[in-house]
């Protein structure tokens, strides 16, 4: 004999409950947006560039199943990485480029906090064989100690004004949200390349970038010098923090390319060396840049994807 059938239990929300419940949503979407808009704000305002001058190559979210390994580009503007890299693997390589710059006309138009709160599993859809990061150069620059006494604070230090405030907290959370990306493209693939793009200076000092990305991420810091790279003779001074094996500059082994004040250039003893501090000046050495780390990013993933294949074969 069969045991009668549980009654369903009927549940009755309040109507207070109800409504309470509707306003915090709304409060929460307002919340979300104002963040948005306020993020939006201070990237436009720091972005030199106000538009795109170069088309992107396609969303490699559109189609995945066509590609064989996947770029992301954050914040980079004209993601001249993302086109490098495309052409360089003819199409093989699918590429997503994120900016919270509308002007920019990205892929993907949000901030770094908002793809890591709400679009990561774009990592999943897509998984990262490299992803490339830029904080807003422009507000970076724009926090060095001379400007903002730093020396008094190396994290915050003495703004005169709520902008240079603003500045400063924007450049310190875009580290922070660098981070958190690098993790979940790891954790999506655990042999993913990164890398980070900061202007010498402010950047590097800060402990995030000691403690974090070079100490416990491992990551190898590329100070590059004054020296000529390329043969542009304007650019601004970089940190680029990266964990590419196979990345050249001038075809120099890695300890000869950087200099520092106890290691000087071998082979370029600042003959020659940059002089230029303006964006449009630098433009040239960033398309050479972006060429390079292209370069060794693909050669990086084709030295995986043959690893792999011996691994099956075996």
């Amino acid at each position: 004999m069969s045991s009668p059938a549980k009654k369903s239990k009927v549940v009755w929300i309040g109507e207070s409950y109800r409504r309470d419940m509707d306003e915090a949503k709304e409060r929460l979407a307002r919340i979300m947006e104002q963040l948005r808009v306020r993020e939006a704000s201070i990237c436009c305002s720091n972005n030199g560039t106000k538009k795109r001058s170069t088309p992107l190559p396609p969303c490699g979210l559109n189609a995945p199943e066509k590609y064989g390994d996947f770029a992301y580009e954050f914040g980079s503007h004209n993601f001249t990485f993302l086109q490098r890299i495309y052409a360089i693997s003819n199409g093989r390589c699918g590429c997503i480029g994120v900016d919270g710059d509308p002007s920019m006309c990205p892929h993907v138009l949000c901030s770094f906090r908002d793809f890591w709160l709400y679009k990561r599993h774009y990592f999943k859809r897509c998984p990262p064989g490299v992803c490339v990061f830029a904080g807003n150069c422009c507000s970076f620059s724009q926090q060095s100690e001379a400007h903002h006494g730093r020396s008094i604070d190396l994290v915050n230090g003495a703004p005169l004004t709520e902008e240079q405030a603003r500045k400063i907290e924007f450049g310190n959370e875009t580290l922070m949200w660098i981070s958190l990306l690098m993790i979940a493209a790891w954790q999506v693939n655990p042999l993913c390349k990164v890398i980070m793009e900061i202007p010498a200076g402010y950047g590097p000092k800060q402990p995030i970038c000691k403690d974090v990305f070079h100490s416990i991420f491992g990551l190898k810091k590329t100070a590059l010098c004054k020296c000529m790279l390329f043969g542009t003779p304007y650019r601004k001074e970089i940190v680029i923090y990266n964990n590419l094996k196979s990345w050249h500059v001038n075809d120099l082994p890695y300890e000869e390319r950087i200099c520092t004040a106890s290691h000087r250039c071998h082979h370029f003893p600042h003959r020659e060396t940059c002089c230029g501090v303006v964006a449009r000046e630098s433009a040239d050495f960033g398309l050479a840049m972006a060429g390079s780390l292209a370069r060794a990013a693909y050669k990086d993933l084709l030295l995986i994807d043959d690893s792999r294949g011996s691994m099956q074969l075996a």
